[in-house]
């Protein structure tokens, strides 16, 4: 009996020790994320911030938000979404005899049925079809290419090219278009490097970039093209912390003296029980 109690107190402390160890031992960094990937309401407010919206559509744009927040609730309720699951199912048989036989017709047809059925695709395009109705012809063009870019690459952080372009709109004489063409081949002798970098590094480089395009432009011409890069620039992402310092580990062995006391206690508390 003696011997299966010092056995249980030698397993318990080899638990305590392994236990003290693992908690103190600092957690690594949290990765960079490799894009910016704006979801729901945030990616919408990030498609409408890019047309010159005036105050009165502002407000528009913020009910058709709250529509579009309510309409998102409303598909994440359990009954709508294994209904959902039912028909995309019931419609993948449907596509699978379809590609069978050939008839490319009726796959894309039943492709378009799957894609309406996707989460939050019928609250999407509802506040689309609102937001257009208060739009002029110019601001239906900035819009489209606002969604454009982000169907094209969901990835919303501004690329080093974007600003190249766009500072080929600002009216450059023959002077600035020199010079922006030195800072175009600088950039591209770092391009190879780039698919290497996390995001917080693109960041980074692009602020570079932004900051010596801007060196090149006149005030009035800086005044417009920071304005554009703003709208443009999405929410950022907080920077990951650096792992924490490794902090001394204090560790409990079977073979210290407090744990050899604490066998020997249990021996003595035994020896001394009546027989």
């Amino acid at each position: 009996m003696f011997v299966q109690q010092r056995r249980f107190l030698a397993v318990l402390l080899v638990g305590v020790s392994v236990s003290l160890v693992m908690a103190q031992q600092p957690r690594p960094a949290r990765k960079a994320p490799r894009g910016i990937y704006l979801e729901g309401s945030q990616r919408l407010r990030y498609i409408c911030g890019q047309v010159d919206l005036t105050d009165s559509q502002k407000s528009d744009l913020d009910a058709f938000v709250a529509v579009y927040d309510e309409m998102m609730k409303e598909e994440q309720k359990q009954e709508v979404l294994i209904d959902r699951l039912m028909k995309i199912q019931g419609l993948t048989i449907q596509l699978k005899e379809a590609r069978d036989a050939g008839n490319r017709e009726q796959e894309k047809q039943i492709q378009a049925q799957i894609t309406e059925l996707t989460p939050g695709r019928a609250a999407e395009r509802t506040f689309f079809e609102s937001v257009e109705q208060t739009l002029n012809d110019e601001q239906k063009k900035q819009l489209a290419a606002a969604r454009a870019r982000l169907t094209a690459n969901r990835d919303a952080s501004l690329k080093p090219m974007e600003v190249i372009q766009l500072a080929r709109t600002m009216e450059l004489n023959p002077d600035q278009r020199k010079k922006l063409d030195e800072v175009l081949r600088d950039f591209r002798g770092r391009a190879a490097t780039l698919h290497s970098m996390d995001l917080f590094a693109r960041l980074d480089l692009v602020d570079a970039l932004i900051k010596r395009v801007g060196g090149i432009l006149t005030d009035e011409q800086r005044k417009t093209f920071m304005a554009r890069i703003e709208r443009l620039q999405p929410p950022r992402p907080q920077r990951p912390n650096a792992a924490a310092p490794k902090k001394p580990v204090r560790t409990i062995s079977t073979t210290d003296h407090s744990a050899a006391r604490a066998a020997d206690v249990a021996e003595e508390d035994t020896s001394k029980k009546p027989e």
